[in-house]
């Protein structure tokens, strides 16, 4: 039976904790998120914005287990794909979020596995990301498994910019 995850926010914790932690089915904390969740805290972040943090890595985690059939992440199993195969998932979803939403959960996802992984490979190539949320972002791109229509099209304008599909 694969393990389910959710946020809870615990009574108790110090001030340098995140009152917004995420735990598996069993009680028992994920750890790589809740070390990022207090850091941020400790950076002071808002208990508002931690809950939206903690909400973004609680999708990506649920995302990962359904994806790879297990729920801890390794350096060594990120790659260059890995939020590229996230961004799909989204796009891919009935109705797709918003490319607001998208940008969001994998930019905090990006910094928490930054923060956990320094040393792993880059997790987009360097610009990447930018073209495919900005297309998303003006419903230039429809993801089709294993193929980036966004990368077989000309250029395109949207409110004056040059957005390259």
């Amino acid at each position: 039976m694969p393990v389910t995850f959710h946020v809870v926010q615990p009574h108790g914790l110090s001030n340098a904790q995140s009152p917004f932690r995420v735990v598996a089915q069993t009680g028992r904390e994920v750890d790589w998120v809740n070390r990022y969740l207090d850091q941020e805290r400790v950076r002071g972040v808002a208990d508002s914005t931690l809950r939206s943090y903690a909400h973004d890595l609680l999708h990506f985690l649920r995302w990962w287990a359904a994806a790879h059939q297990i729920s801890t992440i390794t350096q060594q199993a990120l790659n260059e794909s890995t939020f590229l195969d996230y961004i799909r998932f989204q796009i891919n979803q009935n109705p797709p979020p918003a490319a607001q939403s998208i940008n969001r959960r994998v930019g905090t996802a990006e910094r928490a596995m930054r923060r956990e992984f320094p040393a792993a490979p880059p997790l987009f190539a360097p610009g990447f990301s930018k073209l495919v949320l900005a297309a998303i972002a003006a419903g230039l791109w429809a993801a089709t498994p294993g193929v980036d229509s966004v990368a077989r099209q000309g250029p395109q304008t949207r409110g004056g910019a040059v957005i390259r599909r």
